[in-house]
């Protein structure tokens, strides 16, 4: 007879499984300002303070200046202008130019 049917004993409960084990202060990131870190055999989740980092590696949040150049984490570097284009370089034109070519551009 099954349990919990008329007649019979209540169902035990299953057994829980053990939660997996973490080893003392390893890191698994979540994010640049958040991270998964083994304190006490628990797995807790670090947040950075405002301004600081994670490397994805180390038990401790940084300034993101003080990770490698091109670190996902890192600051944003802009790309390098090409020759062509040089960003934040304006050509100055006049408008009496421009009103006297459309002018002219009528006119024929």
């Amino acid at each position: 007879m099954a349990c919990d049917e008329p007649c019979a004993g209540p169902c035990e409960p299953e057994p829980t499984k053990p939660a997996p084990e973490c080893f003392e202060n390893s890191v698994s990131p979540i994010s640049c300002t958040k991270y998964q870190m083994c304190i006490n055999g628990i797995e807790r989740t670090v947040h950075c303070n405002a301004g600081l980092v994670h490397d994805g590696e180390s038990t401790e949040c940084n300034h993101e200046s003080e990770l490698p150049i091109g670190h996902e984490c890192g600051p944003y570097i802009p790309p390098t202008p090409t020759p062509e284009c040089e960003e934040s370089v304006v050509e100055g034109q006049s408008w009496n130019n421009s009103v006297s070519r459309i002018r002219k551009t009528k006119k024929a």
